[in-house]
């Protein structure tokens, strides 16, 4: 080495050892806590806050340039609920100053002990942190040339050890703390992988605690800037009421890395864990300083429905089989700059509903776009009876298919077109729900038929003898009558609705041209119509349902015209026992919160008209003369029947409707042998008569030359009705009749006597008057 050099060297040593000697002499004279007032003023001045210096600061300077502060507290801004910002019990930095030389920047590790950080937003917007940010300047200066393409710093830390560290957020009432929050990584050096563990605490406003878990490596380049995430796992448990089954627990495993000079984001190798069921995702961000386009994927396979339903505390149904597995695959292509979704695709199987969908968001800020929905045929019935809710039917008289038109506008879903099939019966229509927070529905759909036995099963007739059915059915109705009538549904319904139907059967009636519609608007009654052809007539229901009131009110109206009676008994109740062409209108109301209550206050008033028809079962013309003979000669009469039914040419009359009863009144109608008359009651609860007739035997070919009827011309046979609806039974109390006419012979007879008397006795007393 040459002399020359041997002193340059022996210089600048000496230098370094003075710096070194005048930087201690310094560090050892120089006392930071002297300064601990005119600190506190400088941020009291600049910011209106307190500043508490409570412990001791420490400083050091060679080899490292150190701070360590402890207890330190920073006051709130006025007019917010808690006393301090912040606050910190330790927190420690220190510089290596020789590698400032070389352009290097080495921190050691960094501590922070006891972070407590208190974060508030009012319900104006006001919040208590703004005045610490730096004051705006009227125009911010562009960077320059140099500033843009400077070379990054050569930084590296030798970790970051956060403990213990405390944040609480308060928006208006709602509060969320973050506590136990734990930080510790390996040394942070630019292209160098480092290690990372958290651990962290929250409790959110509705109580519910969140407990999360994660660790991973990780690095950053300042160069490209890039930055890379390795073997991430983490792991999160929710407790609290708000959490299905009280407490769950979920995992997620990642790669992830960020490219800034191919400005894309991406995540790799995701999986999403939960009770042992696994989804898979993946993402890509592209072009992110210039428009960022995204793509995602997500798919699952054999996901077990039933464990994920077993966990979160939901009970499927008792008689459910083997519920079949998920599988579903996602796809999705994302303009951000644009705020679009270009492409959405999703498939989904479950057993055999096999659901395809298509969708583009035009504005994914406005929630507006499009879509098709596509559900493969199945059979319906057999599908959700596998699944523990079973229909009518175990398997569909035909398979379920559709085809759905979506879109989408803010605060409203609209089925703009919507094709397919259910049951094998064809189905369009549309279908739309606006203002998601108070839904409007609006629905108009046609539907070609549906049989109403095949969804909700085969009606029950009631019991049909036996002390014990009558028991069990009386027991039944008790159970039905304390049933309480949910009403609240209707009180905020906001519905216009429109069902068509071309056939409908209703457990074996058969209406033709069905339709439904109702209407219904939050704070009013809701209304509801059915119109319908039906053995060859028309029959109209309306329907009108106050929830309003203290007690729920609904009414009914009812009209039929020109309906074949016989045929629509026979179809619904299996009997014929009356027939003709009827004409039927009820008004009816009733108010109740129970089954029972409506339907003891049913009050309301009703008329017909029967046309052309006969009563199957029972000839009365038969019943009054058999009635007549045992009375008179103990035994039946031999003459010829005269048929099993009574024949009239028109009955009609009136009821009303009193505490669930029918009251007949002004019953009248007439055929060759009788006019009619009576009252009575029809018990429509018990299903029940308790009819008085009257009919008037009148005079005919037969009647004049039938030596038992013959006496009974003109006489008001009395005639009782009882037994159920469909099977009536008729008993005539000729007895009472003939002692009453037997009664008025004699009187009768009498009054001749008397009358004959009395011209005898007239005739001579004339006759002795003449001869004086």
């Amino acid at each position: 080495m040459s002399p020359i050099l041997k002193k340059f060297l022996f210089v600048i040593g000496g230098l370094v050892l003075l710096i070194g000697v005048a930087l201690a002499v310094f560090a050892a004279s120089f006392d930071p806590n002297d300064y601990k007032e005119e600190i506190q003023a400088q941020v009291k001045t600049q910011t209106g806050r307190d500043l508490q210096l409570s412990g001791p600061l420490k400083l050091s300077v060679f080899p490292w340039l150190g701070v360590e502060a402890n207890a330190i507290g920073l006051s709130n801004a006025a007019g917010f609920d808690d006393a301090e910002f912040a606050r910190i019990e330790q927190v420690e930095v220190r510089l290596r100053l020789l590698p400032l030389f070389s352009g290097q920047i080495q921190l050691g590790q960094i501590g922070l002990t006891g972070l407590s950080l208190n974060l508030q937003r009012k319900a104006d917007g006001s919040n208590n942190w703004d005045d610490l940010g730096p004051k705006q300047s009227a125009e911010k200066e562009p960077a320059s040339v140099e500033e843009k393409s400077s070379k990054p710093l050569d930084l590296s830390i030798a970790g970051l050890d956060i403990r213990d560290a405390r944040i609480q957020w308060r928006d208006g009432s709602a509060v969320t703390v973050i506590e136990g929050l734990n930080l510790e990584t390996g040394p942070i050096e630019s292209g160098k992988l480092s290690t990372m563990a958290l651990s962290v605490a929250l409790t959110l406003a509705d109580k519910t605690s969140l407990d999360l878990r994660a660790e991973g490596r990780w690095l950053f380049d300042l160069a490209g800037p890039s930055a890379r995430l390795e073997d991430f796992q983490a792991s999160m448990t929710a407790a609290g009421d708000a959490v299905p089954g009280g407490k769950q627990s979920v995992g997620l495993t990642l790669d992830a890395a960020y490219d800034g000079q191919k400005q894309t984001a991406e995540v790799k190798n995701a999986k999403l864990e939960f009770v042992d069921q696994i989804i898979h995702l993946q993402a890509l961000v592209t072009a992110l300083n210039t428009g960022p386009k995204a793509h995602v994927e997500m798919n699952g396979q054999k996901i077990d429905v039933a464990k994920i339903a077993k966990a979160l505390k939901v009970e499927l149904p008792p008689q459910a089989a083997s519920w079949p597995s998920l599988n579903l695959d996602m796809k999705s292509d994302a303009d951000l700059a644009a705020d679009k979704v270009s492409a959405l695709a999703l498939n989904l199987g479950f057993g055999q509903l096999n659901l395809d969908a298509n969708a583009v968001l035009s504005s994914i800020s406005k929630q507006s776009g499009s879509g098709i929905v596509s559900v493969k045929p199945l059979d319906l019935h057999a599908f959700l009876a596998a699944l523990g809710y079973p229909l009518g039917l175990q398997k569909s008289p035909g398979p379920t298919s559709l085809d759905v038109q979506l879109s989408l506008a803010p605060d409203l879903l609209s089925v703009d077109k919507l094709n397919g099939q259910l049951a094998g019966e064809a189905l369009s229509g549309k279908v739309s729900v606006k203002d998601f927070a108070k839904p409007q529905v609006r629905a108009n759909l046609d539907l070609a038929g549906l049989k109403v036995a095949d969804w909700a099963g085969a009606s029950d007739e009631g019991s049909k003898g036996g002390k014990e059915q009558k028991k069990s059915k009386d027991d039944a109705s008790a159970d039905i009558n304390a049933m309480q009538v949910p009403m609240d549904w209707a009180k905020d319904l906001n519905l216009t609705a429109r069902v068509a139907l071309s056939r409908l059967n209703a457990y074996g009636i058969k209406f033709r041209d069905v339709r439904w519609t109702a209407d219904a608007r939050p704070g009013s009654p809701v209304k509801q119509q059915l119109v319908a052809n039906a053995y060859g007539g028309e029959m109209a229901i309306n329907n009108s349902i106050d929830p309003n009131q203290p007690q729920p009110v609904m009414g009914v109206n009812m009209s039929a015209k020109a309906l074949g009676l016989g045929d629509f008994l026979q179809d619904g109740w299996g009997s014929r026992w009356i027939t003709g062409v009827t004409e039927f209108g009820l008004n009816l109301q009733s108010k109740g919160n129970t089954v029972g209550s409506l339907r003891s206050s049913a009050n309301g008033d009703a008329n017909y008209r029967l046309k052309d028809g006969e009563v199957q079962g029972v000839s009365l013309v038969d019943v009054v003369r058999k009635a007549s003979d045992l009375i008179n000669r103990g035994k039946a009469s031999d003459a010829k029947a005269e048929g099993n039914s009574t024949s009239f040419s028109e009955l009609v009359g009136k009821f009303l409707v009193e505490s669930g009863n029918l009251r007949v009144k002004d019953f009248g109608g007439d055929n060759s042998w009788f006019k009619f008359a009576g009252d009575g009651v029809v018990d429509l609860l018990a299903g029940r008569y308790d009819l008085k007739l009257a009919p008037v035997l009148l005079e005919n070919s037969t009647t004049k030359n039938d030596k038992t009827l013959s006496k009974l011309i003109g006489l008001a046979i009395p005639v009782a009705v009882t037994g159920p609806l469909t099977a009536p039974k008729f008993k005539v109390d000729l007895e009472s009749l003939l002692k009453e006419k037997a009664k008025a012979e004699i009187d009768s007879k009498l009054d001749e006597k008397k009358d004959e008397l009395r011209n005898k006795l007239n005739d001579k007393l004339g006759d002795f008057l003449r001869k004086q």
